[in-house]
């Protein structure tokens, strides 16, 4: 019975995702496309969206930090991927204009996929002209002080290890544009919803920012200790937050809770 009730569950929170997204179509895609300057309001009706999602699905999100995100626009944001639940935390978590990196096979989803090429930088991941290109693209909305967000594992991960072996790109992307890279870990999605399963339950996710950390110093050489340093702070939190079973207190750090 309990798989069961999972199961319809998951079918709810689907229907809730795609139907949402239509209802909410005219705010979250119109406003570009009739001025580009507009873009910003694309992105208030997106994080509508976030929020009646996690509230007509019983999904909790908490965001934790203790910086101010909004002196850290144009920044490099990287992110462990843990679960579908991840992607409605998305708009809530920047108060600033941003995009994150998304796999092409995305946009091929009725609906989602428009708001995938809206909202991120795509790229064929089989294809060095295609990750030439984005890795141009993504450089000219740093320029633009627009955020990039990447998931270093370039996949969910459904391993048992706490992360999987991460990609250059994020960090070779930062030390190109001299722009900081914020690391950020999410938990609990993959208990709420795991990857690959048909079965969901409602619950709490957490998001923790950890420190930024500075690029303009480094070459591409320096690639490998920075990616090593920030994969192993990002497990040092999650293995912290896996043994307490929730996201350890920060001093006077800014806490929201949706």
């Amino acid at each position: 019975m309990k798989n069961l009730l999972q199961k319809i569950y998951y079918i709810y929170v689907v229907t809730i995702f795609f139907s949402l997204l239509l209802i909410l179509s005219p705010l979250i895609f119109v406003p570009k496309a009739i001025k580009n300057s507009w873009i910003k309001y694309n992105y208030y009706g997106l994080k509508i969206w976030s929020y009646l999602f996690g509230w007509l699905c019983g999904f909790r999100y908490e965001l934790r930090r203790n910086f101010d995100l909004t002196n850290f626009q144009g920044a490099v944001y990287v992110s462990n991927h843990t679960s579908f639940l991840d992607t409605p935390a998305l708009p809530r978590i920047f108060p600033h204009v941003w995009k994150a990196l998304g796999k092409k096979e995305l946009a091929t989803v009725p609906l989602f996929g428009y708001a995938i090429k809206l909202f991120t930088v795509v790229v064929d991941r089989s294809s060095a002209a295609s990750r030439k290109q984005s890795l141009d693209l993504m450089r000219k909305n740093l320029l633009q002080d627009i955020s990039i967000l990447i998931f270093p594992e370039g996949t969910m991960n459904r391993t048992k290890e706490p992360l999987i072996k991460f990609h250059d790109g994020a960090f070779r992307l930062a030390i190109y544009s001299k722009k900081p890279i914020i690391p950020m870990v999410t938990y609990g999605g993959q208990f709420l919803m795991p990857p690959s399963s048909m079965k969901a339950k409602p619950g709490k996710i957490k998001i923790e920012f950890l420190e930024p950390i500075s690029t303009h110093n480094l070459s591409l050489e320096d690639i490998p200790a920075l990616k090593d340093k920030i994969r192993n702070a990002m497990i040092d939190k999650l293995r912290q937050m896996d043994l307490n079973n929730t996201a350890p207190s920060v001093a006077n750090n800014h806490l929201q809770t949706s």
